[in-house]
């Protein structure tokens, strides 16, 4: 990604590019979410139905880069992705976000006035080796993110042991410890992630 041209698009949006009142629709904080899950509840079931994908295994990494190191970790990430290969209609997907307009307490978010979504969809994935091949990537591609700064989004395909948990929430930990024990006393939500003793 060029560094000029995202940015400028970012910074005249926020000059009064986007949608004529100074805000950006497409930019974290700026769409009501009950809108957007709303929408995307209602198209997903079908594109995936209609794909034959909706039953496969959806082994995608969703991550969060810093501003700041973005443009030096997509080329890298293109070069390996194009080795192993999404599928036919796979994806690799930069969303620009802002991290001081988040309001989820347990989401890791980089420094910065800005920072970006990197998701890798994979689909089709009904082949059991490709699956297994992916989340290996998964979690080479994680390592270097967070190398470079960069968080988890935990809904993906990556597999952590508590200290990687431990490691991923960082100062928030102890929140986590204490939003377990309080709502899930007996251990039965989430089973097998590996945060905490089975």
């Amino acid at each position: 990604m060029p560094s000029s041209g995202g940015r400028d698009e970012l910074q005249r949006r926020r000059a009064g590019g986007g949608d004529g009142r100074g805000r950006d629709p497409h930019v974290l904080g700026e769409r009501s979410c009950r809108a957007l899950r709303r929408r995307a509840r209602r198209a997903q079931p079908v594109r995936d139905h209609h794909a034959g994908t909706w039953h496969d295994p959806h082994p995608w990494l969703h991550s969060f880069v810093p501003d700041a190191a973005v443009d030096g970790m997509v080329p890298e990430l293109l070069a390996d992705v194009a080795q192993e290969g999404l599928g036919e209609f796979g994806r690799i997907l930069l969303h620009p976000i802002r991290p001081g307009r988040a309001s989820t307490p347990l989401v890791r978010l980089p420094e910065g006035e800005f920072a970006f979504l990197c998701s890798l969809v994979c689909l089709p994935a009904a082949d059991p080796v490709l699956v297994d091949r992916l989340v290996k990537t998964n979690r080479a591609v994680y390592d270097r993110i967070r190398a470079i700064g960069g968080h988890l989004y935990p809904v993906s395909a990556v597999a952590l042991t508590q200290a990687g948990w431990k490691d991923h929430y960082g100062p928030l930990w102890p929140a986590v410890e204490d939003a377990k024990a309080r709502f899930d006393p007996r251990h039965l939500l989430t089973p097998g992630q590996g945060m905490f003793s089975e």
